[in-house]
């Protein structure tokens, strides 16, 4: 559950999670970078620059409809095949903390240097609100 894993069920079986933000990761990037290619401080958009905003913003939002898209039919999936559906509510602000520095032993005051791997880190990009559009999907009632 979380990063790796949209979901888990009790028979072990673990749903992907999509990533649709990654897998169209080349088209909101261009976008966004003629976006850019506009000045910032001018008293008048451009009818261009009004459009370049647009696509940004419609790129956004069928991500988006994807995520729901998927959140609703998960949520469906779990409704329709199981008598009872339990969660809990993650900690994100876990998942995404740094561990706390350890004092060094031999040294008194000071802190050993890190050295190859950090060890301890959690994924910097972790989904917030995923579980909890499927939690609150209205459509999965029953």
């Amino acid at each position: 559950m979380g990063v790796r894993h949209f979901l888990a069920t009790s028979d072990g079986e673990h749903v992907q999670n999509p990533r649709f933000l990654q897998m169209m990761a080349k088209e909101p990037a261009a976008a966004q970078r003629h976006l850019a290619t506009f000045p910032r401080r001018t008293r008048r958009r451009t009818k261009k620059h009004r459009d370049a905003a647009r696509k940004v913003a419609a790129i956004h939002v069928k991500i988006r409809r994807q995520r729901l898209d998927h959140h609703h039919k998960a949520a469906n999936t779990l409704v329709a095949e199981y008598d009872v559906v339990v969660h809990e509510k993650p900690n994100s602000a876990g998942m995404t903390r740094s561990p706390t520095a350890r004092p060094d032993p031999g040294t008194p005051g000071g802190f050993p240097a890190e050295r190859g791997r950090r060890e301890g880190r959690a994924q910097p990009h972790c989904p917030r609100r995923g579980l909890g559009t499927v939690l609150r999907n209205p459509g999965a009632e029953g």
